[in-house]
């Protein structure tokens, strides 16, 4: 966002507002963009599908997106039809306070882990929130978020030392994507509990 007579230089796209400002936008590989009116975002196809901001879905609410499905933890995460707003930038650090190995079944998370994973997901976004977002994106305003590599706990550490135990961190190949996981503190094998929901 920037003064009509201050544009970048490289701008593919420019709105221009009643307020003699302008929104320049510039892709760095291959993008589109559209315009919808805020009361037409529920009908668009592009937002239509989104699931809910994932920083706004508290334990009980996540419970209910859960019950009955057999996916695992770490696709339904990052699937953007069930949560908004989640990324592999992210989901290392989520899963790691969470406790939850990415490969885990949905149907043996008990109640107490999906309170943890709730808690995980907002305390894996909110720091990079808070700092404006990593360091490698642009903001409105074409400043660079604070959110470094220095802020990750696992995430990209591979052969570092787990900040909780000490083990290694290991990285792991999910489906089409890599993880980041420490093995001791995300087992594969979920432990049975008598509390919360059976297995």
């Amino acid at each position: 966002l920037t003064k009509r007579g201050s544009l970048p230089e490289k701008r593919q796209v420019v709105f221009h507002f009643a307020d003699r400002t302008s929104l320049a936008i510039s892709f760095w590989w291959f993008g589109y963009v559209h315009y919808v009116a805020p009361d037409e975002l529920a009908k668009h196809k592009m937002t239509r599908d989104l699931g809910p901001n994932a920083i706004d879905v508290d334990a009980p609410h996540l419970e209910r997106m859960i019950a009955g499905r057999r996916g695992q933890v770490k696709a339904f995460l990052l699937d953007q039809t069930n949560l908004a707003g989640i990324g592999n930038a992210y989901i290392h650090d989520i899963l790691f306070l969470a406790r939850l190995h990415p490969e885990r079944k949905l149907s043996t998370l008990t109640a107490d882990e999906i309170t943890g994973l709730a808690k995980a997901i907002e305390d894996g976004l909110l720091p990079s929130i808070k700092q404006g977002g990593a360091f490698y994106e642009l903001n409105l305003y074409g400043r660079k978020g604070g959110f470094t590599k220095e802020n990750i706990i696992i995430g990209y550490r591979e052969g570092e030392p787990c900040p909780e135990c000490g083990t290694l961190i290991k990285k792991i190949r999910t489906g089409s994507t890599s993880t980041f996981i420490c093995p001791t503190c995300q087992p594969v094998a979920h432990r049975r509990s008598s509390r919360g929901r059976a297995p």
